[in-house]
């Protein structure tokens, strides 16, 4: 689907498509930003959030799951320790 130019404005066909699936405009989305990113600034309708609640409850248990996990086996800044053996942490999570 051809659903936005490039400057990222979301055309009648994005909008159509929005519309099946629930989306709606937010409410505090105004005149200027419409006309520069057309149906953009959108969130799920109620209706919608109620139609998929059982799928986005399972989304958010997977994603929450899923990140508690990362959290639990990574490492500062996306390095391993090194230098130190005893396992204490310098400054700022330098090694001194």
């Amino acid at each position: 689907m051809d659903d936005c130019s490039a400057s990222q404005y979301h055309n009648k066909h994005f909008r159509k498509t929005a519309d099946e699936l629930g989306l709606v405009q937010r409410a505090d989305v105004g005149t200027k930003w419409k006309k520069k990113y057309g149906f953009a600034g959108t969130e799920l309708g109620e209706e919608a959030a109620k139609t998929y609640a059982e799928q986005i409850a399972a989304l958010d248990k997977a994603i929450h799951a899923t990140r508690a996990r990362h959290l639990r086996h990574s490492h500062p800044r996306g390095r391993r320790q090194q230098g130190r053996h005893d396992g204490r942490r310098g400054r700022r999570g330098r090694h001194r």
